[in-house]
């Protein structure tokens, strides 16, 4: 969306080389330890975000963790198309594609349309509210 025809192939090259840090005993453990790949759902980009949650699972779901974050907060001056908002009918489904497609190690964050509360405050030693993510 943003105009980098590279992403796609920089973006997989990455993800290569950071799920073969690690194998399935570290997502064995009691104490989970291991890579997480944080994947942000722009509002307007549902379907490219069903195909990295689908390329993550064929490739990487038994190595890696998996993060659906929702915190987008377009900038002021944006477009009318970013600043689109995400719905609970899109949550829930791109959740339904984590799990249809056998994801269950990871993180789901909370969807809350609030942008002061995605906002860091870094003078917190947790800048964002607790109870924002929930863990698979």
């Amino acid at each position: 969306y943003f105009g980098s025809e590279l992403y796609p192939h920089s973006e997989e090259e990455s993800l290569e080389y950071l799920c073969s840090l690690t194998d399935k005993s570290d997502m064995e453990c009691k104490s989970p330890h291991g890579i997480i790949v944080r994947h942000l759902v722009l509002p307007h980009c549902i379907k490219e975000s069903e195909e990295v949650i689908k390329n993550f699972a064929e490739k990487y779901k038994d190595n890696c963790y998996f993060s659906l974050m929702y915190q987008f907060i377009p900038p002021q001056n944006a477009s009318e198309e970013l600043k689109k908002r995400l719905t609970q009918e899109d949550a829930e489904y791109l959740e339904n594609v984590l799990f249809e497609n056998g994801i269950e190690n990871g993180f789901i964050q909370e969807l809350d349309n609030n942008e002061e509360i995605w906002r860091p405050d870094f003078n917190r030693s947790n800048p964002f509210p607790d109870g924002f993510a929930t863990r698979l």
